[in-house]
């Protein structure tokens, strides 16, 4: 063999190995990144479930029914059948009104 055809063949060996070395690391960084993205996903997932579990927990809680129960059974509250009388007032007695809190708690 020619020495020309040796070094041909030794550069083209290494060339290969460095392309398939590349290959190997840029595949195996893909596959750690779909691992973090699903992961990633599952933890979304998870914590959009516990939000949603806390809502519907809240919307019981928060429950015309439960809080009528609630105040007639603990607090001995009843329910008022009949419609209570509208109270009205003016823009002017309103403005009045508004002037005397901010006098007295100045915000």
């Amino acid at each position: 063999m020619n020495r020309s055809n040796i070094l041909y063949t030794i550069v083209t060996v290494l060339f290969t190995a460095i392309l398939i070395f590349i290959y190997v690391v840029l595949v195996t960084e893909n596959k750690n990144n779909r691992r973090e993205i699903v992961s990633s996903i599952e933890m979304f997932n998870r914590k959009k479930n516990t939000i949603e579990m806390k809502r519907v927990e809240i919307q019981t809680l928060e429950s015309e029914d439960r809080i009528t129960s609630f105040a007639a059974d603990s607090l001995n509250l009843i329910r008022s059948s009949e419609v209570f009388e509208k109270i009205t007032i003016s823009k002017t007695q309103l403005k009045q009104i508004e002037l005397v809190l901010k006098e007295k708690y100045e915000y």
